[in-house]
């Protein structure tokens, strides 16, 4: 199982879910990937700010992501695989919005269906990633 992230300015994309909690959003297939890339860069080109993705509500207007409106947008596509997303889930308890599909027919007006995927942090390999990191500085 294949997961593409959308990486920005060395960020990867966030969005919020149903409860306002802030997740990675990762899509299914390339296709997708690419209607939300092609949604991002037209959004910019024409507002100067980056989208903001909220499901918290039903229906609700696009915010902004308050950055530099004339800094270039640096997009890339990373292909990650599901061990790679559990390895990280357990040592950082990062979650997900597995995107299934990603339609917009204007700027303003987008559709996605996906579903969340929440990371549980294995206290063991967190502990002693900590522990490396602070022997490390």
């Amino acid at each position: 199982m294949n997961f593409y992230f959308v990486e920005l300015l060395n960020n990867s994309q966030l969005i919020l879910d149903t409860k306002s909690k802030p997740r990675y959003i990762c899509f299914k297939d390339s296709k997708s990937t690419g209607r939300y890339v092609s949604y991002l860069k037209k959004f910019k080109c024409k507002f100067g700010y980056l989208p903001q993705l909220n499901l918290s509500e039903p229906f609700t207007k696009i915010e902004p992501v308050k950055n530099s409106s004339n800094e270039k947008l640096k997009l890339r596509v990373i292909n990650r695989d599901f061990e790679y997303l559990d390895r990280l889930s357990k040592l950082y308890g990062i979650s997900y919005f597995y995107c299934h599909n990603f339609e917009y027919e204007d700027l303003m007006t987008a559709t996605l269906t996906g579903q969340n995927m929440d990371g549980i942090p294995n206290k063991k390999s967190y502990a002693k990633h900590l522990e490396f990191c602070l022997k490390e500085m």
